[in-house]
């Protein structure tokens, strides 16, 4: 496999988040992510290790290569009763730096999938979150790609094949 043949795949890293055991909120993964030793926020955040907390969020950085649907499957095996586990959605500039700062943290220029597919010719995110933040990289997505990961140069979006 060439150098740029690799560029290609659609195998990256991942982030996952999921809600604190104080919310009933979602989880997700976030394939890479380690800024140390976070302390709970506020005592409103309760993320067990090797989870990072994140306002109401328990965030996992797995530096693991899987595509798009092997990843959120390994997030959702990660569920349990009273919080779903799904690759990370971006719902905001904040989550977005801080997803960024990790990201380069442990993957240096290596892209990590977020939880973001276009269904029916529409990006939307996996955990069903509304879509109304967006940190696209200028000229994305294209038109023919289904997935998306952060970019290896900037952090900003782009889109992916999932396979």
């Amino acid at each position: 496999m060439t150098s740029q043949d690799a560029a290609r795949t659609s195998e990256n890293n991942y982030v996952s988040r999921q809600p604190t055991k104080d919310y009933n909120l979602h989880k997700h993964i976030l394939f890479t992510l380690l800024l140390g030793n976070l302390e709970p926020l506020a005592g409103k955040c309760s993320c067990e290790k090797p989870w990072l907390p994140f306002l109401e969020h328990c965030y996992l950085f797995v530096d693991k290569r899987l595509n798009q649907t092997d990843a959120e499957s390994t997030c959702q095996s990660l569920s349990d009763y009273s919080r779903a586990c799904h690759l990370v959605s971006i719902l905001s500039q904040v989550e977005q730096d801080f997803i960024a700062e990790g990201v380069w943290k442990h993957f240096g220029n290596r892209r990590a999938t977020i939880g973001l597919k276009r269904v029916t010719g529409v990006f939307t995110w996996l955990d069903g979150s509304e879509m109304g933040y967006s940190a696209w990289q200028p000229g994305q997505p294209g038109t023919t790609a289904v997935c998306a990961a952060t970019r290896r140069d900037t952090i900003l979006w782009g889109d992916v094949n999932c396979q």
